[in-house]
């Protein structure tokens, strides 16, 4: 350890009390009050030997200060008048009473001072410290990051539907209309590596680390990054031994991309602002949004105080998802509110919380060419396979014959655009009861419904009726135990029913591990947590998951029946630092 310096103020403050109390020694000799005198000895020595052990004083300067107090002392013993005797020359000894209270105060007085003039020494060297720093204080700085080791199960039906489509000339292809469209085996190069009837196990890694910096008192600014690519918004795993293109990775390194980078600003009226790329601020399920999910924009959020156990917070937000750019797409972006309540009652401070949203997505569902009712293919009415799941009604946008290969031969691949408009109304209520603190059973219910879900309104933008899928979704979910895994020994249990229709939300943003992603499935969850160590847990979470309508959807050209069922096991790992 590198030793510090000591200032003159510290310097003084150690020398006057070991001076002090060297000087009592005769008197307490004479006292002959021995046990006092080591306790008060023994105390001086270890309130001196801390002060040398934490680096606030060398061991030179602990010597030095003892002989000049033992300097002192013997000086001072020198100018004291010489003893009384009596009638026979002998020494008078007169003994002074000190009560023990007085004796204990002393003591407390004597560590107290101390251990203040420690403190302030050290809170002025940080202070100095910070002041000579480039980011201004070390107080404005904070890291934190979190790691989790994943070993994932993924059981599927051997019973499930196999070769989704095995040409264009399929019913899929046919009618133009697909909820799964990474499962359709295309032809030529673009033929699909997804298999609904092998299982697999993979082991997968997150990491994620960020910085934030204290700006200003009411600003802050944040940079994170984590693992993964821009394979899809929804997830930051990267699988071991699978390298970027889909084959073996070799021991080759993962990529790391931003994860996060915004600026908070809070108003003094109470109004935060996010701009940038940010965690999700709505109070949510991952029904509606996956738990890794961060969204680009701008964001404000405030609360209230209704009463003292009852108060309101609000959120709205503008969310840009592709831009308007000439002759290849148009802009597409999402508009979102949400307002709720939370009430605090009983005597531990249970808690109920409640919350509406609406999510406006504008722009994003396909649209035709004015011309001759052709599909268009370029104008940016795609929904991409690099952010899209499975389940939502997706429409054929490129269906003539000359647009299935180019000048080499080789195919186009399909180009697939939602069906549906989306306006989701999200209903959130949470149920937090204490009586058993620190176990607490919590209950979640979430309800959405896209309110932009109109199968005439399909048929006339798109010449397309499909004849079923569904427009809503519900969760429910129960958890008992800790609310966190903070320390060795906390633990929780929950279970879950989870029913999300294939058009309630956009696929691309809900769970990426129920159902292997995305919307059309229902089933259960049941999960279970226990803390190691301190901010270090084992998790474990089965989901079993089935289909609720046909991948191809239903029209009014036929009908083909398909079968998708999943069982997924995940074993996490994880630690918070």
């Amino acid at each position: 350890m590198k030793k510090r310096n000591t200032s003159p103020r510290q310097a003084l403050g150690v020398l006057t009390i070991c001076t002090s109390t060297l000087l009592m020694l005769p008197v307490l000799s004479y006292a002959q009050e021995r046990e006092d005198l080591e306790k008060l000895r023994a105390t001086v020595l270890a309130l001196v030997e801390t002060l040398v052990k934490n680096g606030l004083l060398s061991s030179e300067q602990a010597d030095a200060m003892m002989k000049d107090a033992q300097n002192r002392a013997n000086t001072r013993l020198t100018q004291l008048p010489p003893p009384a005797t009596n009638a026979e020359g002998k020494k008078i000894v007169r003994v002074p009473y000190i009560p023990e209270s007085v004796k204990t105060q002393m003591r407390e007085e004597i560590k107290a001072e101390v251990l203040a003039q420690t403190k302030v020494e050290v809170l002025s060297e940080t202070k100095l410290a910070a002041q000579s720093s480039p980011f201004g204080s070390e107080s404005r700085l904070q890291f934190e990051g979190d790691l989790r080791l994943r070993n994932e199960t993924v059981r599927l039906d051997e019973s499930n539907t196999g070769s989704i489509a095995s040409s264009v000339s399929s019913p899929m292809q046919s009618r133009g209309l697909t909820r799964v469209p990474d499962a359709t085996i295309q032809i030529g190069d673009n033929a699909s590596t997804f298999n609904p009837q092998e299982s697999y196990d993979r082991q997968r890694i997150r990491a994620r680390l960020s910085v934030l910096a204290n700006v200003a008192d009411n600003l802050q600014a944040l940079v994170g990054v984590a693992t993964g690519g821009s394979s899809g918004p929804t997830s930051t795993n990267v699988t071991l031994g699978q390298g970027a293109d889909k084959t073996g990775s070799y021991f080759n390194r993962y990529s790391v991309s931003l994860d996060r980078a915004f600026m908070s600003y809070r108003t003094d009226f109470g109004v935060s602002v996010l701009a940038g790329r940010f965690n999700n601020p709505f109070m949510k399920t991952d029904l509606v949004w996956a738990e890794d999910l961060n969204m680009d924009g701008v964001a404000a959020s405030m609360s209230s105080s209704i009463s003292p156990t009852l108060s309101n917070f609000s959120t709205v937000g503008w969310f840009p998802l592709s831009t308007n750019r000439p002759n290849t797409s148009y802009g597409k972006s999402l508009f979102a509110a949400q307002t709720g309540v939370d009430w605090k009652f009983g005597v531990r401070d249970d808690r109920l919380k409640l919350a509406g949203a609406i999510y406006y997505y504008e722009g994003i569902e396909a649209r035709k060419e004015t011309d001759a009712g052709a599909w268009d293919y370029l104008s940016g009415n795609e929904y991409g396979s690099n952010y899209r799941q499975r389940g939502n009604t997706l429409v054929l946008l490129n269906r003539t014959s000359t647009q299935e290969t180019n000048e080499a031969g080789k195919s186009f691949p399909y180009t697939w655009g939602l069906a549906s408009r989306f306006q989701e109304l999200d209903l959130n209520a949470q149920l937090d009861l204490s009586k058993f603190d620190p176990l607490h059973l919590r209950l979640n219910a979430n309800f959405v419904k896209n309110l932009g879900f109109n199968r005439s309104e399909i048929y006339n933008r798109t010449g397309y009726l499909p004849t079923d899928g569904k427009d809503y979704g519900f969760m429910l979910r129960a958890q008992l135990g800790a609310t966190s895994l903070k320390q060795l020994g906390d633990w929780n249990v929950s279970a879950a029913y989870r029913y999300l229709g294939s058009d309630a939300v956009l696929d691309a943003f809900t769970d990426s591990d129920y159902g292997l992603g995305g919307t059309n499935t229902k089933g259960f969850i049941l999960g279970g947590g226990y803390g190691l160590a301190k901010n270090t847990a084992l998790r474990v979470k089965l989901m079993s998951a089935t289909l609720i309508d046909s991948l191809v959807p239903s029209s009014a050209s036929g009908s083909t029946s398909t079968k998708f069922s999943s069982d997924v096991l995940h074993v996490d790992l994880v630690t918070r630092f």
